[in-house]
């Protein structure tokens, strides 16, 4: 893990991107389908937590709505569309960035495993590494999660973990990692606050 082993959990959905994965990912591809946006977002969520975690694949989801496809645009329109990385805060990816310098700062998300190749690629100046929940078979609200993480990160080197999920949060907590929900009015000041910088 380098040299620095002081460590710094952020999510990614309302924290590096203010924007909810169903969200983004219905307005994304409600510009191919005939479908409402609220269609297409009731259908991804209802398979949510398969898709991140390995039982039920976003191209399977993809083949579900090519019924709906207008016929100019073709599946792989759907399949380029879900690669998007939702709109991201930049402030709060600068900032933190001055911060690998100190910390080894991992981003930690539940998102499906086409969006986390994305991004992957495209944040890796922002943090040391990524953990997906597509990747541990578990998402972040199961005990099988931190279980999982504890293997790979050292707990007590954990100054920091933010997340916008209550959920997320009490596991965190649970196995002694210091928290905060994240607010987007006054970010700055919590993580300033809680590292004591």
């Amino acid at each position: 893990m380098a040299k620095k082993d002081r460590i710094l959990l952020i999510d990614f959905s309302k924290v590096v991107s203010p924007i909810w994965i169903s969200k983004h990912l219905s307005d994304c591809l409600s510009a191919f389908l005939t479908l409402p946006k609220e269609e297409i977002r009731a259908m991804y969520k209802m398979h949510i937590w398969e898709l991140v975690k390995w039982g039920y694949s976003i191209t399977i989801f993809l083949e579900e709505l090519i019924p709906y496809l207008k016929t100019w645009y073709s599946k792989s329109d759907l399949f380029d569309a879900s690669k998007q990385i939702p709109t991201l805060d930049m402030d709060f990816l600068e900032w933190i960035k001055k911060l690998k310098n100190t910390y080894y700062i991992y981003l930690v998300s539940d998102i499906h495993e086409v969006l986390w190749e994305e991004v992957r690629k495209q944040l890796g100046e922002y943090f040391d590494d990524f953990i997906f929940s597509y990747e541990e078979k578990a998402k972040k609200s199961e005990d099988i999660f931190w279980q999982n993480l504890q293997k790979k990160i050292d707990f007590s080197n954990v100054e920091l973990f933010v997340d916008d999920k209550e959920e997320n949060i009490k596991l965190a907590e649970k196995y002694g990692i210091p928290w905060f929900v994240y607010d987007a009015s006054k970010w700055m000041e919590s993580i300033i606050s809680a590292l004591k910088l």
